[in-house]
C-alpha cells in the first residue's frame, strides 16, 4: 500500500518543519542517536554522523525519546548493555480480499487518495473493549501488479476490468490481548558508537486459518460477524485467501517498556512519566510504554499521551 507522496495526510515533520522555521528548535539532522543515559542529574545522548561516523555528545535537563516502538527499543537495550529479550504487544495484521456482487465504475479513474477510504469495527462485547478494525481499500495500484501475467495482457482487459471492479481488500487488526506477542533480542555490539542488532520472533500463531487450530481465538468469530455483514454491504469475504501478517508487520505494536504504577528496578517496565527505574531525566513517550495496543487506530493517543508526558515532567521542573 502506499501512502501520500504529495503530503497531504498529516505528518510529524509537518510541525517539526514550522517549529524550524520559527526557531524554536534547533535541529540537528545526519545524526543517529546510539546512546542514551544520565549522569548525575544530566541528561546525555550519544549520537553519531552518518556522512563522517565522528560521535557527538549532547547533554540536557531531560531527554525524550521518541523513535518509535522498535527504534525505541533498540536504543534503550543498547544503552542498558542488555542482552534479556523484551517484548512487544502488537494488534496483529490479517489481509482478507472481498467481493462484490455488483461492480462500480473502473476504479483506475478515479482520483481517491491511497489511504483506506472506510472502515469497519466490529465489537465483540458490550464495552468496546474486545473490538477488531477492518480498513478497506477498494483500489491501489499493488492489486494490477499482483494478477496473473495473461491478466495484464490486452486480451484479458475485459475481465481484468470485471475483476477490480468487484475487489475490495480488507486490512484487519485484532488487539494486542488476542495476538501473540514478539520477542525482541538485542545482540551488544563492542563498538561504542553502534546500535546493537535485534531480532524480532513472534511468539505465536505462524499462520491463520479460519477453522484451524492456529487460528487467534477472536478470529473465528470476526470474519462470522463479517460474513453476517456482506449481504448488507455488498462485501463477501473470501476466506480461503486470507494472509495472516508476520510478527511486527502491522506497524500497531507498543509495550515493550510499559507504563506500571511501580517500575521494577530490571529493564521491564517504566512509571507514568516514561522514566526507567535507572533514570529519572530520560522518558520514553511513543508507544513502547503502552500497556496494551488496541486495534482502533492509536496514532492520537500516542501524541497525546506524549504531550502528558512533557507537561508533567515540566511541572516537576518548575
Amino acid at each position: 500500500m502506499t501512502g501520500c507522496p504529495r503530503s497531504l495526510i498529516f505528518s510529524a515533520s509537518h510541525s517539526f518543519d514550522r517549529f524550524r522555521r520559527s526557531g524554536r528548535i534547533d535541529y540537528h539532522s545526519g545524526l543517529l542517536a546510539v546512546r542514551v543515559g544520565q549522569e548525575g542529574d544530566t541528561a546525555v545522548v550519544q549520537a553519531r554522523e552518518l556522512s563522517t561516523g565522528r560521535m557527538q555528545r549532547f547533554t540536557a535537563d531531560r531527554i525524550f525519546v521518541g523513535c518509535g516502538a522498535i527504534g525505541t527499543t533498540r536504543l534503550i537495550l543498547g544503552s542498558l548493555g542488555s542482552d534479556q529479550p523484551v517484548h512487544l504487544s502488537e494488534s496483529a495484521q490479517f489481509v482478507l480480499p472481498m467481493m462484490s456482487m455488483k461492480p462500480t465504475p473502473d476504479p483506475r479513474a478515479r482520483r481517491d487518495f491511497t489511504l483506506n477510504q472506510f472502515t469497519m469495527a466490529i465489537v465483540m462485547d458490550d464495552e468496546g473493549f474486545d473490538v477488531s478494525q477492518i480498513h478497506f481499500y477498494p483500489f491501489n495500484q499493488a492489486y494490477y501488479d499482483a494478477l496473473p501475467r495473461f491478466l495484464q495482457h490486452r486480451a484479458a482487459a475485459f475481465a481484468t476490468d470485471r475483476l477490480l471492479s468487484r475487489l475490495t481488500i480488507g486490512l484487519g487488526y485484532l488487539p494486542s490481548w488476542a495476538s501473540p506477542k514478539v520477542r525482541v533480542s538485542a545482540q551488544m555490539s563492542a563498538a561504542p558508537d553502534e546500535l546493537p542488532q535485534i531480532t524480532l520472533t513472534s511468539e505465536g500463531f505462524s499462520q491463520a486459518r479460519v477453522r484451524g487450530k492456529y487460528a487467534p481465538p477472536m478470529l473465528p468469530d470476526v470474519i462470522k460477524r463479517i460474513r453476517r455483514a456482506a449481504p448488507y454491504l455488498d462485501l463477501w469475504p473470501i476466506t480461503p485467501r486470507m494472509l495472516w501478517s508476520g510478527g511486527a508487520k502491522s506497524y500497531h505494536f507498543g509495550g515493550s517498556f510499559p507504563h506500571a504504577g511501580e517500575p521494577d528496578s530490571g529493564t521491564a517496565t517504566t512509571d507514568r512519566l516514561g522514566r526507567l527505574a535507572r533514570w529519572d531525566r530520560v522518558h520514553l513517550i511513543d508507544g513502547s510504554v503502552f500497556p496494551n495496543v488496541p486495534a482502533t487506530t492509536f496514532t492520537l493517543t500516542v501524541m497525546a499521551n506524549s504531550h502528558r508526558i512533557a507537561r508533567e515532567a515540566m511541572q516537576l521542573a518548575s
